[in-house]
């Protein structure tokens, strides 16, 4: 069980948790949702890797990359508190593997919940739909722009 201080600070970061219509699932939202921590330099996913839990950087720098063909890193870009990777949700939705590597840039707190529980909200929550939405308008806008 997570802790009051660590729920308010989710909350605030991913507002649509408040706005869930079933309040029901703001509670399953705080018992599904895995916390770990990872040191700078750690991985969060790896090219190849299969999906299994949508993330929820919760602090930290996360940063999404490629390697060249001449094995240089190439940065995507980077994830903060309160945002969700639309690689992984890409990668979820479409059940393809992963096609970058996520490594934390700093000391990260992420939230992992399971593709079960994210097809749930998807599919029922408004202000979940809205979250996804705008995360990846957000990073086509930062591509073309």
């Amino acid at each position: 069980m997570i802790d009051d201080g660590l729920i308010h600070e989710i909350k605030n970061k991913f507002p649509f948790i408040k706005n869930l219509k079933d309040k029901n699932k703001l509670d399953n939202f705080m018992r599904i949702i895995k916390i770990i921590k990872l040191k700078n330099g750690e991985k969060l996913l790896e090219e190849g890797d299969y999906c299994t839990d949508i993330v929820f950087v919760i602090n930290g720098v996360v940063r999404v990359y490629k390697l060249s063909p001449e094995g240089k890193e190439i940065t995507l870009y980077r994830l903060y508190g309160g945002e969700t990777c639309v690689l992984n949700v890409a990668s979820i939705m479409s059940n393809t593997p992963y096609p970058a590597t996520a490594e934390a840039e700093q000391e990260v707190l992420v939230g992992l919940i399971p593709v079960s529980f994210y097809n749930d909200l998807f599919f029922t929550e408004p202000s979940f739909q809205q979250f996804i939405f705008n995360t990846v308008s957000t990073r086509f806008q930062e591509v073309i722009l």
